[in-house]
């Protein structure tokens, strides 16, 4: 990521962050983009964004999808149109004449995390249901979910939350073996997340190779691994973050152009 004074990233799903906000914006800037379907957080109206709007300020909504690429590169007209009513929508036409390619644009770690890992849960519908709705009745954030392939009716969950919400959800783990929705379960600190940003990470091959290539060489362990189409996470131990990203930068970075940065004036 360009080095920016002014500029703060928070690698995470935009609705918990707003509900948590203690401050307001002039501007917010959605910007929905690549999937091959609409993303289900922009067809419903549970949208925080003007609590933490302040007064004359502007919300602006962008959406793209790999739909409307493909559309525009061959010259098809295409309908951007609302969920929530029959009115005409935008009409996109005359785009770029190829694909956007797969752009990286920065690495990203977070150190304040904790794993929760639960073992030997009953592999029926329903239990996962309940797990994550006792998360969600919590108001805590889950950053990433793996669950396990089956065996003997039996699998196994992990998800990464903050630690602040470590505490609390060790309470519930005790309450899921309890209820029988696992036999053991664990809230581990000394963990943290690494993860590459960028564009049409999914649709393109070799870029997880290159990041787990990367931290193979600096004989980094790898826990637990989510991808989007934006993102490439992975777990690691918290010891290793520093090398992990220096390591997965120096990948996708060390032949790129140093940024010089402009004094920031001061007032």
């Amino acid at each position: 990521m360009r080095d920016r004074p002014r500029l703060q990233l928070h690698a995470e799903d935009a609705r918990p962050f707003l509900r948590r906000a203690q401050r307001r914006w002039d501007v917010i800037i959605v910007d929905a983009y690549r999937q091959p379907y609409i993303p289900f957080y922009l067809t419903s109206r549970g949208n925080r964004s003007g609590r933490v709007l302040a007064t004359s300020s502007v919300f602006v909504g962008w959406v793209r999808s790999l739909a409307t690429c493909a559309n525009s590169a061959r010259n098809v007209a295409a309908s951007a149109r609302s969920s929530f009513h029959l009115k005409e929508g935008t009409w996109i036409r005359e785009g770029a004449s190829e694909m956007e390619e797969a752009e990286i644009v920065g690495v990203t770690s977070d150190k304040k995390i904790a794993k929760v890992t639960l073992l030997n849960v009953p592999d029926h519908p329903g239990v996962a249901a309940e797990i994550f709705k006792d998360v969600s009745d919590k108001d805590i954030n889950i950053r990433l979910i793996i669950q396990s392939a089956a065996a003997d009716h039996r699998a196994g969950i992990t998800f990464i939350v903050e630690d602040e919400f470590a505490e609390g959800t060790r309470k519930l783990v005790a309450e899921w073996v309890r209820k029988g929705l696992a036999k053991e379960g664990s809230v581990d600190k000394g963990f943290a997340t690494i993860a590459i940003i960028g564009s049409r990470l999914a649709a393109t091959p070799g870029l997880s190779g290159r990041m787990f290539a990367a931290l193979a060489k600096e004989k980094i362990n790898v826990d637990c691994i989510s991808s989007s189409e934006m993102t490439m996470s992975c777990v690691i131990a918290l010891d290793d973050i520093d090398r992990g990203v220096k390591a997965v930068h120096d990948e996708f970075f060390a032949n790129a152009p140093a940024v010089k940065r402009e004094p920031v004036s001061k007032k």
